[in-house]
């Protein structure tokens, strides 16, 4: 369970940690891969919340919170991946 968490823990921090330094990057294209960086982290993270219901160390309400609040993120950041494609390059 330790481990499991740990690794939760670690993806949930990369996600803020990525879209801030790709924020921060001086070209477009940094950023979209970035944010492609911050979907495979919200993907890992579903998959570990996946593995904890599967273990039962989440019951079903909490794990459906917090489904939800993974699937919105992904949603949020489809959006603005979608945004920052229509932008034409400087």
């Amino acid at each position: 369970m330790y481990g499991l968490i740990n690794q939760m823990r670690r993806a949930v921090v990369s996600i803020p940690s990525n879209i801030a330094e790709g924020h921060n990057q001086s070209h477009l294209g940094e950023f979209n891969q970035s944010l492609n960086i911050v979907i495979g982290s919200c993907a890992e993270l579903k998959t570990q919340l996946i593995i904890s219901k599967e273990l039962e160390y989440l019951d079903k309400d909490n794990y459906l919170k917090i489904l939800q609040l993974i699937e919105s993120e992904g949603k949020q950041l489809q959006a603005l991946i979608s945004k920052l494609k229509e932008k034409p390059s400087p």
